[in-house]
C-alpha cells in the first residue's frame, strides 16, 4: 500500500506542475491533519490503523468515482464511464486511466484494511465516521481553495 500511495502522491504533484495548477493553501494543515490522525488511531492498535485507512480509502474512492463523472461529461452511471464509451483528448483520456486505476487500489487497500479487522475497532462508528467527515471537509476545502 505505502508504494502505491506514493506513487499516487508523485503523480499527482508531477500532473500539478505540469498543468500549472496552484496547490490548495490547507495543503499543509491537511497533511499535518492526516500525520495526526495516522498517530492517533495507530496508537489505538492494528485495528485503530486498520479502521482509519477503511474510511479514509471509502472517501477517497467515492472522490475518485465523482472525479470521474466530471470529466466523463457528467455520465452519473459508474459502468459507463469504465466502458470508455466517451471519446477525450489525450490528456483527459490519461487522466481517466489514471483515476480509475488509482481508484481500483485504493478500494483493494479498504479491502486489505477490512480483512485486518478494521471493524473490530473501538469505538469503530465514531472512529471512522469522524474520519469520514474530515476527509470529506479536507476534498471540500482543496477544491475551492
Amino acid at each position: 500500500m505505502w508504494d502505491q500511495e506514493v506513487h499516487h502522491h508523485n503523480t499527482f504533484n508531477r500532473l500539478q506542475v505540469d498543468h500549472r495548477v496552484r496547490p490548495s493553501l490547507l495543503t499543509p494543515a491537511w497533511k499535518a491533519g492526516a500525520f495526526a490522525m495516522g498517530l492517533f488511531t495507530g496508537l489505538l492498535g492494528k485495528e485503530g490503523a486498520m479502521a482509519c485507512t477503511e474510511a479514509v480509502e471509502t472517501v477517497i474512492g467515492n472522490h475518485y468515482n465523482q472525479q470521474l463523472r466530471v470529466l466523463s461529461n457528467g455520465f452519473n452511471d459508474i459502468e459507463e464511464i469504465n466502458s470508455d464509451k466517451v471519446s477525450d483528448s489525450a490528456d483527459i483520456k490519461y487522466m481517466k486511466d489514471t483515476i480509475k486505476v488509482f481508484r481500483d487500489e485504493e478500494l483493494e487497500h479498504l479491502d486489505t484494511a477490512i480483512e485486518h479487522d478494521s471493524k473490530k475497532a473501538r469505538p469503530y462508528w465514531l472512529l471512522t465516521e469522524t474520519i469520514k467527515v474530515t476527509c470529506k471537509a479536507a476534498v471540500w476545502t482543496a477544491e475551492r481553495f
